[in-house]
């Protein structure tokens, strides 16, 4: 079964479509950061149920997933089990439905203070058992519907000042 998978230099490459690595559940790793440099968004289910990978790029390997993309569709991460931490590089990011659903080893999510963050949907953190803190960015206005639905460890939040609306259950239930 397929564990890894690195792939040849390719800039014309600039999302990757929906349920590409669907159910590789034996998938640790994916080199996509350095093959495809112009890589920005990720389609619906991209990696759904991938529970072992750890990492998109190649110079990490410790559970920390860091985010470049810009435009990350419904379900693209749901399920992926091993993926402890997420750290956003991009400059401006904008998540949809379940994203991150049901990550049952992920602890922190962080944003960069100055980047900016859409959250057009509902449940886009939801069901995270062990998530224990999230730093929202600066420009991050709306946290939406059960943004946090069943993440009975959460400690901390870091919500900034210009938020505008905090949507039903967005503080989750726990």
């Amino acid at each position: 079964s397929l564990t890894s998978l690195t792939l040849g230099v390719s800039p014309n490459i600039t999302k990757i479509k929906a349920t590409m690595f669907y159910n590789c559940t034996s998938l640790v790793s994916v080199n996509f950061v350095e093959a495809f440099p112009n890589c920005k968004e990720l389609g619906t289910s991209t990696f759904e149920n991938c529970n072992a990978l750890r990492t998109i790029s190649s110079t990490r390997n410790d559970g920390v997933f860091e985010i470049k993309y810009t435009y990350i569709e419904s379900k693209a991460f749901k399920n992926c089990d091993s993926i402890k931490a997420i750290k956003f590089t991009a400059s401006g990011t904008k998540l949809f439905q379940e994203v991150f659903h049901s990550l049952d080893s992920l602890e922190y999510i962080y944003f960069p203070r100055d980047s900016k963050l859409e959250l057009p949907s509902c449940e886009v953190f939801s069901n995270n058992a062990k998530l224990k803190a999230v730093a929202f960015p600066d420009d991050c206005t709306v946290i939406p519907d059960r943004g946090f639905k069943n993440c009975t460890s959460l400690e901390a939040v870091y919500l900034p000042a210009n938020l505008d609306e905090l949507m039903t259950n967005g503080g989750g239930q726990g």
